[in-house]
């Protein structure tokens, strides 16, 4: 004789993923549709779920590729923490909103009424450019960019990138680091026509290393 009795622990497992599974699927479309609406030319079925790797915020259904390295990111998921930042593949950068959903953070001048909407120097792109040398807040409604007074020029040096992730290989080569970290830079007395081999090389700082310089430098010297 068969027991009656409460399904087992995999059924409702299984019953419970189901129903998770089609309530994620339906909300996944409906984004899907706001985020073709929004960029027009990727439709739904071409679009990445959360997790996936991505090369443009356009292929995510959240509408997000959270930059991870080089030119590749992931996708963010569709639903976030109000207050969370994630930086996109290009310069733009987003926001998570108060209703739990990712949006486009503000430039200067724009009115705003937290700081996250606001958006920080990503630097992604700019080796030569650090965001720690900028303050971007919300400031009486507005969102406000502030540059910070550079440590170097206090000093009366000149802010170069660091003669290791200059010259990563140590060949001469000048290729710069790959790390996916802010560029070490260091307080230098570049420019001043002599080469201070404790801090510059012909890669960070040609015109005083670089017998061959033609001020013309096919290297990043001077970071601000």
């Amino acid at each position: 004789m068969k027991m009656k009795g409460k399904p087992g622990y995999p059924l409702l497992l299984l019953i419970v993923l189901g129903l998770s599974c089609t309530g994620f699927i339906q909300a996944s479309e409906t984004i899907k549709e706001d985020t073709t609406a929004a960029f027009g030319n990727t439709t739904s079925e071409e679009l990445f779920l959360p997790g996936e790797t991505c090369r443009s915020d356009d292929e995510c259904v959240s509408g997000v590729c959270d930059f991870t390295k080089m030119d590749y990111g992931t996708c963010a998921n569709c639903t976030c923490i109000p207050g969370f930042v994630a930086q996109g593949l290009s310069n733009t950068s987003f926001f998570c909103n108060q209703t739990g959903r990712w949006e486009k953070t503000k430039e200067p001048g724009e009115p705003c009424s937290e700081n996250c909407e606001c958006a920080a120097r990503s630097c992604k792109d700019a080796p030569g450019c650090h965001p720690g040398d900028y303050l971007t807040s919300c400031v009486n409604g507005t969102c406000d960019e502030k540059s910070l007074i550079d440590p170097c020029e206090t000093q009366g040096l000149v802010r170069i990138i660091s003669k290791e992730d200059a010259d990563a290989a140590g060949d001469g080569s000048c290729i710069m680091t790959l790390a996916q970290r802010e560029v070490m830079t260091v307080c230098a007395p570049c420019g001043d026509g002599t080469c201070d081999t404790g801090l510059e090389s012909a890669c960070n700082c040609p015109r005083d290393c670089d017998p061959f310089f033609t001020g013309i430098s096919r290297f990043m010297e001077i970071s601000n």
